[in-house]
């Protein structure tokens, strides 16, 4: 149904056991059942003549979808439905990354502690803190996707028990804190790319978060997405209340 027959031939570019299939007119389903199964080596061509070697390259991920349907095979819809989870994860990364950058590339050192209270309200958390904080977790996600073990982050500096300080002296200057921040997320990127396919099965092993997240799927979008989200949005909120500009 995505542009072409499911029993009409696709175009290949090169010869492989599935053109065999394709030259005694079977259909698209009975060559997935016959190379759709994991005990034939023959089930690698299938992803590779669909990936790589399509004449149309905008058939590709169609096709794909087409194969991983018909195939019933629930390893091979898993492992789709992790590359675009892990493709999500990396996007939004990628943009916290840029916008924390931009967020503090135009403050001076005296600046990253400033906290205004608006209209008599509490202190809100400072450039310094956050980035801080949100460093802290950058070597947990690592740890997390690697399948480690890691300490509790709860009541180190900077951890969620902390809070911000008017003395500059805490915190380490606005350029080391944007380079851990920044390579700190490239290292994190690098680390998902090449994850294991059992990556989101991996139990989380801190006892605190157990109940939250029961296992890496349920602790990397929290920790990537919303957490991270959730403090730039405060460091974005911070500037406007000092009537600076939005970037």
């Amino acid at each position: 149904s995505h542009a072409r027959s499911l029993n009409q031939r696709p175009k290949w570019t090169c010869q492989s056991p599935i053109d065999s299939e394709w030259d005694q007119g079977k259909s698209v389903t009975e060559v997935v059942e016959t190379f759709g199964n994991p005990l034939i080596p023959g089930r690698a061509y299938l992803c590779q003549s669909v990936i790589l070697f399509g004449r149309d390259l905008t058939y590709c991920v169609p096709a794909l979808r087409c194969f991983a349907a018909c195939s019933g095979l629930p390893e091979f819809q898993k492992e789709y439905a992790m590359s675009a989870v892990v493709d999500g994860l990396l996007f939004a990364w990628g943009k916290n990354k840029d916008y924390a950058e931009r967020l503090v590339a135009d403050l001076s050192e005296d600046q990253m502690i400033l906290q205004p209270a608006p209209d008599g309200g509490a202190p809100v958390n400072h450039a310094a803190w956050i980035l801080s904080h949100l460093n802290l977790y950058l070597p947990i996600i690592e740890s997390i996707i690697a399948g480690r073990d890691f300490e509790d982050p709860k009541g180190k500096p900077f951890g969620m028990q902390s809070k911000p300080e008017s003395d500059r002296s805490i915190y380490a200057s606005k350029s080391e804190l944007i380079d851990t921040f920044s390579t700190g997320h490239e290292a994190v990127a690098t680390a998902l790319k090449s994850a294991s396919d059992d990556l989101f099965d991996q139990p989380i092993e801190l006892p605190r978060w157990k109940e939250p997240f029961k296992n890496a799927g349920g602790a990397l979008p929290y920790l990537m997405v919303l957490h991270e989200n959730l403090h730039l949005g405060q460091l974005s909120a911070w500037r406007r209340v000092q009537g600076m500009p939005s970037v």
